[in-house]
């Protein structure tokens, strides 16, 4: 046994005590790996901490208000992390294949310009009802290596992005050059972008987790705050990719629409749409069919206001 983890495993915990617990016996059972785990929280109860820290002595548990919002989680949990690759998870998501780390292990020891390894994802939708319950499985568009320029200009527009973390093992290298500091925000989106900058990437037609979409599921309930820094970790990423990217221009008008569009699926105020279509009129970079889109849904706001 290496004294070294070769993973680091950090989890953003968030009053789901029966998923985490879950997520933790399904990392635990992963084979042939050293590693360490990380779980943040500061809303769970104490007899729930206490609960963690006797089931489960591997895990280091940091109960602060210090590390609030998932994103300040994962940072904390980067900057201590003593693994060579990462493993970010939510914490109500779970592994099905007890052989993942070692298999992405496997393969980015063998290539140094992988930044990460991606496999397919179970979505396990999850209701009240439960004879509503149904699971779908998310692909990938591709297998094999893909250079993460081409990967990294085609997400979420021509090329899937995987579905969640869960599925996803990261070179840690590739998020700390990324300057973790300077990152707005660390969710999903964030990090693989940053990564896909950095390097390659692997996928595997193969699903290794399942991604929960329940009652308790966070996704459409996000502040503005949120969705503000991811749209401006966006933009950080596309003037650091932009001498790179084979079409700078498309890359930046389709990620601000495709921010844009999901944070107003969410039934947010006029007040916030305005704030963040002002932004983006101010940030558009000379990009012409980003400003036609952003008028165009100023007008259609402000007209739908009254």
């Amino acid at each position: 046994m290496m004294n070294t983890p070769m993973v680091t495993v950090i989890i953003p915990a968030y009053r789901r005590r029966n998923y985490l617990f879950y997520a933790l016996d399904r990392i635990l059972a992963q084979k042939d790996v050293t590693m360490e785990i990380l779980v943040f929280s500061e809303v769970m109860e104490p007899d729930e901490v206490d609960e963690v820290t006797t089931s489960y002595p591997q895990v280091k548990y940091f109960k602060t208000d210090q590390y609030q919002g998932a994103s300040n989680k994962r940072r904390a949990g980067i900057k201590m992390a003593k693994g060579k690759y990462l493993y970010l998870p939510d914490d109500d998501d779970y592994l099905t294949d007890d052989t993942f780390f070692k298999k992405s292990i496997d393969i980015l020891d063998q290539d140094s310009s992988l930044s990460l390894v991606a496999a397919d994802t179970i979505i396990s939708h999850e209701f009240k009802d439960s004879s509503k319950n149904y699971e779908e499985r998310r692909k990938n568009d591709l297998e094999g290596k893909i250079n993460g320029i081409d990967y990294l200009q085609g997400l979420q527009v021509t090329m899937n992005k995987p579905q969640s973390s869960v599925s996803i093992l990261f070179r840690k290298s590739a998020l700390v050059e990324r300057d973790v500091d300077s990152m707005y925000e660390i969710s999903d989106i964030a990090m693989y972008m940053n990564a896909l900058l950095w390097g390659g990437a692997y996928l595997i037609k193969q699903p290794v987790g399942v991604y929960r979409f329940h009652d308790g599921n966070l996704t459409y309930s996000l502040p503005f705050s949120f969705m503000f820094n991811v749209i401006r970790e966006k933009e950080r990423i596309y003037l650091d990719a932009r001498k790179h990217l084979p079409e700078p221009d498309s890359f930046w008008f389709n990620h601000f629409r495709i921010s844009y569009q999901f944070f107003a699926e969410g039934n947010k105020s006029t007040k916030d749409k305005l704030r963040l279509l002002f932004w983006g009129m101010t940030h558009s970079h000379g990009n012409k069919k980003l400003a036609i889109y952003i008028i165009k849904q100023l007008i259609k706001t402000i007209v739908g206001k009254h």
